[in-house]
């Protein structure tokens, strides 16, 4: 064998090994938050914590339950609100209003789902905010098991360098997330 042939089968190796420990180190810190009374479980990184977990409650019922996680060390957010009462009305407003230049459709828990990814840049008075305070956001839309509910994930994250990365653990939540009921 020439040197060539070992050189690409060495370097294949390392990419391989590479790739399968980040594979491995990229979820092992994850934590499963599951709520039984509404039937739904992630995974979530173990940097973030539950900040918030409450019931909206309207005219004595509950018409919706909300988890808000925090991660301690990068700030990054993510609100899950699960709608159990307008849920088809919310998804398909978003259905209705798809807009390919910044929405894609997905799949969650084998539904579709539609992501919708912006940069949060403005105050709201329109101003400009500083670097440091933009922030990207992606929500994601998709109906419940018995498409009366729905549920919106809404990550929050600021524009740094560590970006990518917790954009990869938002990503390992949506594809873990599953309805039990």
């Amino acid at each position: 064998m020439n040197n060539s042939i070992k050189i690409i089968i060495v370097t294949i190796g390392i990419l391989l090994i590479t790739t399968y420990c980040y594979s491995q180190g990229a979820t092992s810190n994850f934590k499963t938050y599951t709520n039984s009374q509404y039937g739904f479980t992630f995974q979530y990184p173990g940097t973030w914590v539950a900040d918030k977990d409450t019931d909206v409650i309207v005219s004595g019922t509950v018409t919706a339950r909300s988890v808000h996680f925090i991660d301690t060390r990068s700030k990054t957010s993510l609100l899950i609100n699960y709608s159990l009462t307008k849920g088809t009305e919310i998804y398909n407003f978003y259905v209705a209003n798809y807009d390919a230049s910044r929405s894609k459709r997905i799949t969650v828990d084998g539904d579709e789902a539609i992501q919708i990814t912006t940069t949060d840049n403005k105050n709201g008075k329109g101003k400009l905010l500083n670097k440091k305070d933009q922030a990207k956001e992606i929500n994601v839309e998709f109906l419940d098991k018995k498409k009366t509910g729905a549920f919106e994930l809404k990550f929050r994250a600021q524009l740094n360098s560590s970006l990518a990365g917790e954009i990869k653990k938002f990503d390992h939540l949506v594809h873990s997330f599953k309805r039990l009921k």
